[in-house]
């Protein structure tokens, strides 16, 4: 499985709120790999992984072929998305 991330999930690693909560791929892609939470919705799937004590991060992407494609990421108030 190949981990890839589209033009805009780059752009996203290079913001200020990315380098605030400490998020970059090594995080996303653990994230992928051993979620909390997983929702498979029609068209995506949305994990959801430890990202301090007061957050989580949300991750969404796509499986094309075999490979994770990174769509987006944000980060949210834990339990947020994890009902």
């Amino acid at each position: 499985m190949k981990i890839v991330y589209t033009k805009h999930a780059e752009e996203k690693l290079l913001e200020k709120e990315a380098e605030k909560f400490g998020i970059n791929k090594r995080k996303i892609d653990a994230i992928i790999k051993k979620p909390r939470n997983l929702q498979e919705l029609p068209l995506v799937t949305r994990v959801i992984g430890k990202l301090d004590k007061t957050h989580s991060l949300c991750v969404v992407y796509k499986l094309i072929e075999g490979d994770v494609k990174i769509i987006t990421f944000f980060p949210v108030q834990k339990g947020r998305y994890e009902s």
